[in-house]
């Protein structure tokens, strides 16, 4: 599993140079999207085991959480009685702090196969844009956008493009230009975009036409 949202920020987080505020309609409309993708799923937890677990993305997506966390239980006020239907991850995404709402998310995804992400992470980030929230998720990660339009759009798409596209040491580069500037590092920001257009301009790393 990849490093968590609010552990990737954690630093910032707790510093607060980093504010993650999600409003109610839209965390609503989150875990709306995040209970249609809940897809049954099978798993074999231990492999010299033949026994097969009948779990779902969501019950997967709690048990992560509470692990990578170090949680005994989510933590939610009161906590529920009813553990049916997800409940408890259900008051985290509604009323949790903002950071593991994009942990639960970001958990989610992972869980999923190529359609159904691609899928949530274009709902997702539709009800992010619609409510005014400075977020995007990008290849299964959250990253702030900037105040400029042009420059956030760029920003949203240019991820995709380079992953998409097989420029994965380019890609995993802007990424942490993303990260670094959501933190306010703009000196990390700009060495690593750096970083960024060299192995993007590295030989060998673009595919050239063919010759005629």
């Amino acid at each position: 599993m990849r490093i968590l949202f609010s552990q990737r920020y954690l630093r910032a987080i707790d510093s607060k140079a980093l504010l993650v505020e999600i409003p109610e309609i839209a965390r609503r409309k989150v875990w709306a999207q995040l209970s249609a993708f809940n897809a049954p799923m099978h798993i074999q937890r231990d492999p010299y085991d033949n026994w097969i677990s009948r779990t779902s993305a969501l019950e997967e997506t709690e048990g992560d959480l509470l692990t990578e966390h170090g949680w005994q239980r989510l933590p939610v006020t009161p906590y529920p009685a009813d553990t049916q239907y997800h409940e408890a991850l259900r008051l985290l995404v509604l009323g949790g702090e903002g950071p593991y709402v994009l942990d639960t998310i970001e958990i989610a995804f992972g869980y999923m196969d190529a359609a159904e992400k691609d899928a949530l992470r274009q709902k997702v980030n539709q009800i992010l844009e619609l409510h005014d929230c400075p977020w995007r998720m990008s290849d299964g990660e959250f990253f702030k956008l900037d105040a400029d339009f042009v420059g956030a759009n760029l920003a949203a798409n240019a991820h995709d493009s380079l992953a998409a596209n097989q420029f994965a040491g380019a890609a995993n580069e802007y990424a942490k230009v993303r990260q670094y500037l959501g933190t306010g590092d703009v000196r990390e920001a700009i060495f690593f975009a750096g970083h960024t257009l060299t192995s993007f301009c590295r030989p060998g790393s673009v595919a050239m036409p063919p010759s005629t």
